[in-house]
């Protein structure tokens, strides 16, 4: 790798944010246009070959002869690059390898909030064995083709974290050091799982690695689900150059070359792709359990869509896999939003004729209750009114502040767009201005959102946020709580809270994912009404999907949103019942009316 620019640690940073949402739909409907344009130049042709396995050397095997290639690196849009070398393995063109090195590490440790504090490598009897800076290892034995961990959960875990299992991507503080926007409580609680020390067999997914000159080497896509993907990022190849897994479509034009456009990848890469991902699955889809699955590869063989998953055709074997994840998966956490640049922009993944029944009745739901508030709101309703002494606040998604500084810039006025963040302080002032006695937070169309966000509304709300975490892949289980300054003063008290105000959340059917999991927080607190119906659940954290050949996406990550009762942890995936049912959508719009029914409630 290269010297990089500045630009790429605020990025990587900003990825860390853990979401666990929104809907495959609400991803898709936000994201802007790409368009075909052409580069200079292309990935080498791809020689053809019939093996994936381990190209560990032996006696009996040739080491493989590696070239190198010295390849852009973009960090969330076209503008912002560096450097960074890929191998290729006895002239196979397109499936890119890593060597796992000091300079590959940084931006891994960076992610995390470590700054220049990189992994440490040590090597031996062809391992490598990389420790964080917490002190956590892990063990890539390229002769056993097993990656093995001490500490699972906290080889992955944030410089910042209180816990493992800490969520939370706002360190606290501010540049200066002051106590900012999240305070970490110190009553949380972390109970590691009996499979902390995860081993991974790589070679029973027939994996290829390679070891040579006393350095090793895995897949690009490899590394990511292993290095990133825990994280819920990850780092793909288009054919032509590398790009962090933000969103695709930031990256415009530069995504989709013509010159790559060709529907056509090697036999080499097509199987490792449909390997990779059944690897990717196996381990880290967090309703993996739920669901009863043994392995993906017969899951995915019982759908009917191996055979083309495993096609050398991109756009056969995107097809196939856009119609096992929306049509087989149907949960609206998880399917491919963006084709590969091979297969280019001709094939859109999300398509309504892959859709499963379930998430096509949630996607038609969501619709009926879009228009009923349309119908009841207008188009442009502000996302702050009040009626009376009642205020109501609509949350459609959950976003965090991003680089904006609420503490030198205070917020005066908030439109649609504005942040989650960013409304909760302008409401918490005109609540407090205009003696406001009820307040109405509005979730019927929530699909989710940053995690960051979610505690911060949570915690105005109730006085503090208890999130409630179980790590699918360890057993792992946390409890993390954290309180919010509100009215911006770098304290964390009472004046940052409306919990002694009459509080109400109105939720629905396609009230999902983080907009699923604040009804559960708020019912716990015992402050809090729910009016509406049965939220629709999704309880998982969401991981950044991204296959071997480039094409991506989402799906439902290995940290679990949990509810915890007599020490119990259970998942939120079934959704919440209201305390007052609303059984007319209209009721949920008509704010004159339903203030003066909430009344009768006191």
């Amino acid at each position: 790798m290269r010297k990089h620019p500045i630009l790429w640690v605020a990025i990587l940073s900003v990825g860390l944010l853990a979401s666990c949402g929104g809907t495959t739909s609400s991803v898709i409907s936000s994201a802007s246009a790409v368009s075909s344009s052409s580069l200079s130049s292309s990935v080498a042709s791809s020689t053809m070959s019939n093996s994936s396995s381990s190209l560990e050397p032996s006696s009996s095997s040739p080491a493989p002869v590696l070239s190198k290639k010295t390849a852009d690196f973009y960090f969330g849009s076209s503008a912002a690059k560096a450097s960074i070398d890929l191998y290729f393995a006895d002239g196979v063109g397109d499936l890119p390898y890593l060597q796992i090195n000091d300079e590959l590490l940084l931006y891994f440790t960076t992610l995390l909030g470590f700054g220049q504090s990189t992994v440490t490598i040590s090597k031996a009897d062809s391992k490598l064995t990389l420790t964080t800076p917490k002190g956590a290892s892990m063990v890539i034995d390229f002769v056993k083709k097993t990656v093995s961990y001490s500490d699972f959960d906290t080889f992955y875990c944030r410089a910042t974290s209180t816990s493992p299992l800490d969520l939370l991507a706002h360190t606290g503080f501010d540049d200066s050091g002051n106590p900012a926007y999240f305070e970490r409580e110190s009553n949380g609680f972390f109970f590691k799982g009996e499979e902390e020390a995860k081993v991974f067999d790589l070679g029973a997914y027939n994996i290829p690695m390679i070891y040579e000159n006393d350095e090793g080497y895995l897949p690009l896509a490899t590394f990511s689900d292993l290095f990133f993907g825990p994280n819920g990022t990850g780092i793909v190849y288009n054919g032509f150059a590398v790009f962090f897994n933000i969103s695709i479509a930031a990256y415009g034009d530069t995504y989709y070359p013509d010159s790559l456009a060709t529907d056509k990848v090697s036999e080499t890469l097509a199987r490792f792709n449909y390997d990779e991902l059944c690897f990717n699955f196996d381990s880290f889809y967090g309703l993996f359990k739920k669901r009863g699955l043994d392995n993906f590869d017969s899951y995915f063989e019982r759908l009917g869509y191996k055979e083309d998953m495993l096609s050398t055709n991109t756009l056969t074997a995107e097809t196939a896999e856009a119609k096992a994840m929306f049509h087989g998966f149907s949960e609206a956490h998880s399917g491919f939003l963006m084709a590969s640049a091979y297969t280019g922009e001709k094939f859109n993944p999300f398509n309504d004729d892959y859709l499963g029944p379930s998430l096509a009745d949630r996607f038609a739901l969501s619709k009926e209750y879009k228009a009923a508030r349309t119908k009841g709101l207008g188009d442009d309703f502000l996302p702050y009114q009040e009626v009376d002494k009642t205020a109501f606040i609509t949350f459609d998604e959950f976003a965090g502040n991003g680089v904006k500084d609420y503490y030198k810039n205070p917020v005066t006025t908030v439109t649609q767009e504005s942040d989650t963040m960013a409304l909760v302080e302008y409401a918490h002032k005109k609540i407090t201005a205009d003696g406001i006695e009820n307040v109405v937070v509005d979730l019927s169309n929530n699909g989710g959102g940053e995690i960051d966000a979610c505690m911060y509304i949570t915690a105005w709300m109730v006085g503090q946020a208890e999130i409630n975490i179980v790590d699918a892949v360890t057993g792992s289980t946390s409890t993390s709580i954290y309180k919010a300054d509100v009215n911006m003063d770098n304290k964390f008290d009472d004046t940052d809270t409306i919990k002694d105000k009459n509080l109400y959340c109105l939720i629905s059917p396609t009230s999902f994912s983080c907009g699923n999991l604040m009804p559960f927080m708020l019912k716990a607190s015992g402050n809090v009404t729910l009016v509406g119906q049965k939220t629709g659940g999704g309880a998982c954290v969401v991981a950044k999907l991204a296959n071997a050949i480039g094409a991506t996406g989402q799906f439902s990550g290995h940290n679990v949103l949990s509810t915890l009762k007599n020490g119990i942890y259970k998942d939120v995936d079934d959704g919440i019942d209201p305390d007052v049912v609303l059984t007319n959508k209209a009721t949920y719009y008509n704010r004159t009316a339903l203030a003066s029914y909430l009344a009768t409630l006191k």
